[in-house]
């Protein structure tokens, strides 16, 4: 039951790593799109181009990080030291 939940938040992460690359390019094509209505060919060849940027962006990330640690890395706050804490001093 566990490795299912991983599983599936697995491919969640990989599902949002895919979505940046789909998403930029999908604005692109909708830019194309609202300029110039002759252009609808154009514009589905963009959201295809963005689909196989995301896949290839989404698999080069599980393969070198694992998209879990990717996300972890991202949202990750470094400790910071308070060099201004008086009880130290003391």
């Amino acid at each position: 039951m566990l490795k299912v939940v991983a599983f599936l938040v697995e491919v969640g992460f990989w599902l949002r790593v895919f979505a940046s690359p789909f998403l930029l390019f999908g604005v692109g094509a909708g830019l194309v799109a609202i300029y110039d209505e002759k252009l609808k060919g154009l514009s589905i060849f963009i959201l295809i181009l963005g689909g196989i940027a995301g896949i290839v962006f989404a698999e080069y990330v599980r393969r070198k990080y694992g998209c879990s640690n990717y996300f972890s890395r991202l949202i990750s706050i470094p400790d910071i030291e308070e060099t201004t804490d008086n009880s130290e001093k003391e």
